[in-house]
């Protein structure tokens, strides 16, 4: 008689298949697939006209992968709260509406004794909470203003002064600022088709538009840089907005096949749903910006696979070539891990310098002088919200999305068409691997393929005085799987003393489908292997609550042909967060007859409604779009 511990074993299907490995081996392939025909579409462009006529459409569709930009380009409102004067150069705190009451803090860095309009450079910060006062960035701006060019350092969305969860009575932001204040934000974004990218670049294009109205600045010589997440945020502004003459995007241009074998996640905004499948890449960027300057940034020791950026560098030199400006695309790679380095600012100093102003000068690491973050504060305590009691934030912009009965796009075929995403349907292939006894119960273990190249995996119970009868079956969902058994153990009891057959299915990546870990966090942790995994199965396109849904629909056709089991009567039950899963599935296929859950739904609208939630596993529930096309999807409906 077998115990129960043996029967929640991980590693329980070791010596049929690999079914740990099977999940990361999948995305793997899937992607390299993606990235190969991208790059076969690329190796085609043989000519300018070729050309433009790609990056055009790229524009045109990565747009519309991250749900759109915002339409709006209202009075900026702009105002000056004060000024600072220092050596050769001052600092004015600037504020502006990019969108009504979306206040964004800014640091224009000006030189003195200006005779005429010159070139400017938006600098865009990295994931530093202090946005820009963070020392580093204060270094980059000083470098650049001390060789005579404009700078304006403008405050992320979640960062420096424009933190999106401060709370004003108890002077503290709630959820901590940058990448876990983008992904709070970004997920609720997420589920109705936008990535929260979209307002980053909307943010972008308003700060040139300030720059351009500025009488100091010459709107014909407009650069841009930023490191990290700021180098994210140049890159996308390379793609979106042709007003840019010159970009430094600094540590993060890769290629997207070096960082699938990284183990991290993105942050939110780094996240473009489809970018993968269409077959984009970090090439791209600079595609787009072909012949225009570009310096790419890099230090050899980032987990931004170095590896990558040089790859992406030499295959982007063929675009320039066509317009016999190979000189206009660099490379620099400073000794350094991750950080916008001085040197790195002095390259890039250098580099606007002879582009936007057609200066060739390189001049010695500047001395760099840190100002206080109070000094630099555009408003009067430090946050946007202490300040302007109506100031709006991203999850403002999704209430308002929620409540305009336009948004939503009744679309019967589109939960389906998400679920089977032209999966590779194969041959179930069931294989029974194990039959025991465990007191009263029959059990067996089950693999079959639930599409090529994933199995799924299932214990099924039956009470001993039913085994020889053809029994109705009732299929069970719930965190954790067939290792999670003894929690469930009383229900399946009582389901089984119905003359029911209880079959307990790991979905992808639970239980025995729990992938290896890919990185040092929790496999489940908001950073983990988990969540890197449906990270990249959103950039192809795909979903991690997607496969799991069709997993259920598969395990309808194994139940057809598993014995004594008949198929006129199967019921589900769903438990806790899985009872998403469940009740998506009901609505994708009819052949489940009813669905029993417990506590612990899920409501996906008011995901989106409450401004505080609970955000762990969040990318396990987030089918990009979902609430914009299905309007019943909560568990809780």
């Amino acid at each position: 008689m077998i115990e129960l511990s043996l029967l929640t074993s991980k590693d329980a299907c070791m010596g049929y298949y690999n079914t740990r490995g099977q999940l990361l081996h999948y995305i793997e392939e899937r992607a390299m697939a993606y990235f190969k025909n991208g790059d076969l579409r690329r190796d085609l462009i043989s000519s300018i006209d070729e050309l433009n006529q790609y990056r055009s459409a790229m524009r045109e569709k990565f747009i519309e992968l991250i749900g759109g930009l915002p339409e709006c380009d209202s009075p900026l409102h702009e105002k000056i709260t004060g000024t600072i004067r220092l050596n050769g150069f001052s600092i004015e705190k600037i504020i502006f509406e990019s969108r009504p009451e979306n206040y964004v803090t800014c640091n224009l860095y000006l030189p003195d004794n200006l005779k005429k309009p010159t070139g400017a450079v938006l600098f865009l910060c990295g994931h530093s909470g202090d946005g820009k006062h963070y020392p580093s960035y204060q270094r980059v701006c000083q470098t650049m203003v001390k060789s005579g060019l404009i700078v304006l350092a403008m405050d992320p969305i979640g960062q420096g002064e424009r933190s999106s969860y401060y709370d004003v009575e108890k002077e503290k932001s709630i959820i901590d600022p940058a990448v876990a204040d983008h992904d709070y934000a970004g997920s609720q974004s997420l589920l109705l088709g936008h990535s929260i990218a979209r307002y980053f670049i909307h943010d972008a294009m308003r700060a040139i538009d300030y720059l351009v109205r500025r009488e100091e600045v010459d709107e014909t010589k407009i650069g841009v840089t930023g490191s990290s997440g700021g180098g994210t945020q140049t890159c996308m502004m390379m793609i979106c907005d042709q007003r840019i003459k010159a970009a430094v995007p600094t540590n993060f241009v890769m290629n997207r096949q070096s960082y699938l074998f990284a183990g991290g996640p993105q942050d939110a905004e780094q996240l473009w749903p489809g970018f993968t499948q269409q077959g984009f890449d970090h090439e791209d960027f600079l595609i787009c910006m072909a012949p225009k300057p570009v310096l790419v940034n890099a230090v050899a020791y980032d987990f931004f696979p170095i590896e990558g950026t040089v790859s992406t560098f030499k295959k982007g030199r063929r675009f320039y070539r066509m317009y016999d400006k190979q000189e206009n695309l660099q490379l620099f790679k400073d000794q350094s891990r991750h950080t916008y380095t001085a040197l790195q600012a002095e390259k890039a100093a250098a580099f606007f310098f002879r582009h936007l102003l057609g200066i060739h000068t390189e001049s010695p690491i500047s001395d760099f002088t840190e100002i206080a973050y109070e000094k630099l504060w555009c408003t009067k305590k430090g946050q946007v919200k202490a300040d302007f009691p109506d100031a709006r934030f991203i999850y403002d912009e999704n209430i308002s999305h929620m409540s305009d009965p336009c948004f939503f796009k009744k679309d019967t075929d589109w939960l389906k068409q998400k679920v089977c995403n032209d999966r590779s349907r194969c041959d179930l292939n069931i294989r029974c691997i194990m039959e025991e006894q465990m007191e009263e119960f029959s059990v067996k273990r089950y693999l079959w393929w639930s599409q090529q190249g994933l199995f799924s995996h299932a214990l099924t119970f039956r009470n001993t005085m039913n085994a020889d009868e053809v029994l109705p079956v009732t299929i069970a969902v719930f965190e954790g799987g067939t290792t999670s058994l003894s929690s469930h153990m009383k229900w399946i009891e009582a389901e089984c003393e119905k003359k029911r057959e209880v079959l307990v299915l790991d979905v992808t990546g639970t239980g025995c489908l729990e992938p290896y870990p890919v990185n040092g966090y929790d496999m489940n942790d908001n950073y983990g292997t988990m969540r890197k995994l449906a990270d990249e199965l959103i950039w192809m396109g795909d979903s991690l609550p997607a496969m799991r849904i069709y997993d259920i629909i598969r395990t309808l056709d194994a139940i057809a042909e598993l014995p004594q089991m008949h198929i006129q009567d199967i019921h589900l039950y769903a438990s806790g967060r899985f009872i998403l899963y469940g009740q998506l599935a009901c609505k994708t296929d009819n052949r489940i007859i009813k669905l029993e859950t417990d506590k612990g739904a899920v409501s996906l609208s008011e995901i989106v409604r409450n401004k505080y939630y609970d955000d762990h596993c969040s990318k396990d529930l987030i089918i990009p779009g979902i609430l914009r096309h299905v309007k019943s999807a909560d568990a809780k409906n």
